[in-house]
Formats: C-alpha cells, structure tokens, sequence
C-alpha cells in the first residue's frame, strides 16, 4: 500500500512540475514598450497583430512593431485625454477619442481621415464588417455611427451607470455592454432595443 501512495504521490508531483513547466514556457515577457509620458487607458491590436496602438492622458497615439518591439509613429492631433483606440475589421482604419473629439486614422498614411464633435467619452468597437461604430457615453447610453462617415444612426437607452465594455457578435447582429451596476446588456442593432430574453 504504501508503495502504491509513493508512485502516486510520484506521479502527481511529476504531472505538476510538467505543467508548472509548460505554463512557464507559454506566458514569455517579449518586450517593455516605453514612451507615453502619463496614463495608457487604451490598447489595441491590428487585425493582423503586427502594430499595437496605444493611447492615454499624454494625448498622443503610438503605433508600434510589435514584432520588433519598437515605436513606429506618434500621433499628436488630440488636445485631450485619449479614452480609447480601435482598428477596423480590415486594419486600414484607426479610430480614437475621448475628451475632445474622435477621429478616423487611416493607417497607411497615418493622417486623420475624418474628425467628429460627440459626447463620446468611454470606449467604442467596430462592427464585424466595419460599417458601423458602437460608442458608450458619460450620459449612460450607447451611440451608433456609420464608420465611414460617423453619421448617427440610433441611441440603445438603458443602463444607469457608466459603460465601460461593449462588444459586438460575431455576426453583427447584437451588441454587448457592461456598466458599473454589475450588468451586463444585450442588445437588438436593428430596433435598438434591450433584448429580453
């Protein structure tokens, strides 16, 4: 008997240190991007994860290589906080705001393409085919804008509290929103309403 407990106490230590071992060899520090000059509130990824955009309170974007680790461009054009960045499905557009405006980038040329006056203040995402933008709003709502010409389309009205993630499906069809009261929203894009499930 207690050589059966000494095999398996074996064994269990043996399996633990095999996976302590493989956890240790997936999660690898690649690289320290340094630069922005106050808080990062905003992170995103390239559709085809080589360029990071970032952006913060300094108010300014950085692009950077993230194959390399280096900075590739600075984006000044904001005079205010920088609240959140996102690329189009394709990767040719980046959109960005927060406390002043927001702003269409097109990346190739790093040149804003068009510039918005909105009470957008929290976070936004493209659609899946990139023809419309979800943005959350400090009066509790949630806003939508054609992509390209960031004309408004509907307001979906309910959560009581500030918006902090939304989230679109796979297949455009409903979006999801959390807030600060512990919900989580979804919601109907072609009526804009709360779905009720």
């Amino acid at each position: 008997m207690k050589h059966i407990n000494f095999l398996i106490s074996t064994l269990f230590l043996v399996t633990v240190l095999f996976l302590a071992n493989g956890f240790a060899q997936d999660y690898v520090h690649y690289a320290t991007l340094t630069g922005h000059t106050d808080h990062i509130f905003s992170i995103a990824f390239s559709p085809d994860g080589q360029t990071l955009a970032s952006g913060g309170a300094d108010t300014t974007i950085r692009l950077w290589d993230v194959s390399i680790g280096k900075h590739k461009k600075t984006l000044t054009e904001h005079t205010n906080w920088i609240r959140s960045v996102s690329f189009s499905p394709d990767g040719r557009t980046l959109i960005s705001g927060g406390s002043d405006t927001i702003r269409l980038w097109d990346i190739a040329t790093q040149k804003w393409i068009f510039i918005g006056n909105t009470l957008l203040r929290r976070k936004f995402t493209f659609s899946p085919d990139g023809k419309m933008i979800a943005c959350s709003n400090p009066d509790n709502t949630i806003r939508l804008y054609d992509a390209t010409t960031l004309i408004y389309k509907k307001t979906l009205i309910g959560h009581t509290r500030d918006i902090f993630s939304l989230s679109f499906s796979s297949d455009g069809k409903m979006i999801a929103s959390s807030c600060w009261n512990e919900q989580i929203r979804l919601w109907d894009v072609a009526t804009g309403k709360h779905k009720k499930l």
